[in-house]
C-alpha cells in the first residue's frame, strides 16, 4: 500500500507509488465494471477462516513481506495501491489487487476492521482499524506478530446491509468459499492454504501443499502424491476456472 503523497512528490519520483484518485483517468480505467458485493468475492480478495451468522468474523493472515509503519496509514482508502505507479502499468498487470478497492470495500460494509502488519525489518507490529467507515490513527500493538506478514479481521459484515445478510446461508456460502480456495490453490501450488470454520471445529485444506489439501478433500484432480499423479480431470478444472471467475 502506499503512503500519502501530493501529485508533486510523484511527478519528482515518478516511481514512486501514488494514490490512484489523484488522477480522474486513471481512477475511471482502474474502476471496475461492477461491484461485487458478495462474501465470496470478499473472501477471495482477502483469504482464511469462514462466518458465523451471528457473530460475523473473517480473518486472513499471511506470512508476506508486510506493510510499513507508514504505508499502513493508507490501507483501506480508496484507489490506494502500492502495485500500480502509472497509466502504463495498467496495460502489463502482474498483481492481484491493483485497484485498492478491495480493503476499502470490507470497510464500507463492516462495522470493524483491522489490519495489522509487521515487516521484516521491524519487530514491532502496527495495526489500523476501522470502525463503521470511520479510520482510526495507526498504533503499536502490545503483541507482536512472531513473524512478518499482515493479519486482516472483518467482524460483522454487511450489517448495513440486513435484507442481503438475512438472505445469506451459512451452508452455501461456505461451501462458496471452498470452491475458491480450491480455484486458488490451483493457480498456486507452492502455497499452503489453510481454511478452518470456527463454529463447527473444521479444518478443511489444512495441510503443507496443494496434495494434501486435495487429498483432505477426496478431490479427483489430486489424490496421490506429486510423483504418482493422474491425469488432471480436466472437467473438473474448467468447473474451479468458472468458480474462479
Amino acid at each position: 500500500m502506499c503512503s500519502a503523497r501530493n501529485s508533486k512528490d510523484t511527478a519528482q519520483n515518478p516511481q514512486a507509488p501514488w494514490p490512484l484518485v489523484e488522477d480522474p483517468s486513471l481512477e475511471r480505467d482502474n474502476r471496475p465494471r461492477r461491484a461485487k458485493a458478495k462474501t465470496k468475492h470478499m473472501f477471495q480478495q482477502t483469504m482464511k477462516n469462514k462466518m458465523d451468522m451471528d457473530a460475523f468474523k473473517i480473518q486472513v493472515i499471511d506470512n508476506g513481506k508486510g506493510i510499513s509503519a507508514e504505508d499502513i496509514q493508507c490501507v483501506g482508502k480508496r484507489y490506494f495501491t502500492s502495485k500500480c505507479n502509472s497509466l502504463e502499468d495498467l496495460e502489463d498487470l502482474r498483481f492481484y489487487g491493483f485497484r485498492g478497492e478491495a480493503v476499502a470495500s470490507m470497510v464500507t460494509l463492516a462495522t470493524l476492521v483491522e489490519i495489522s502488519s509487521r515487516t521484516k525489518e521491524s519487530m514491532k507490529t502496527h495495526v489500523k482499524m476501522y470502525k463503521e467507515g470511520v479510520g482510526l490513527d495507526v498504533f503499536e500493538a502490545e503483541t507482536s506478530r512472531p513473524s512478518s506478514g499482515t493479519t486482516i479481521t472483518v467482524c460483522n459484515y454487511f450489517y448495513n446491509m440486513p435484507v442481503r445478510r438475512k438472505r445469506m446461508d451459512s451452508v452455501l456460502e461456505n461451501e462458496r468459499i471452498r470452491q475458491r480456495v480450491e480455484a486458488i490453490s490451483l493457480m498456486h501450488p507452492s502455497v499452503s492454504f489453510t481454511l478452518k470454520n470456527d463454529c463447527d471445529d473444521d479444518d478443511s485444506g489444512r495441510g503443507n501443499s496443494l496434495y494434501s489439501i486435495y487429498s483432505k478433500w477426496n478431490n479427483p484432480v489430486f489424490v496421490k502424491p506429486p510423483n504418482e499423479l493422474p491425469r488432471p480431470n480436466l472437467l473438473k478444472l474448467r468447473r474451479l476456472y468458472k468458480a474462479w471467475k
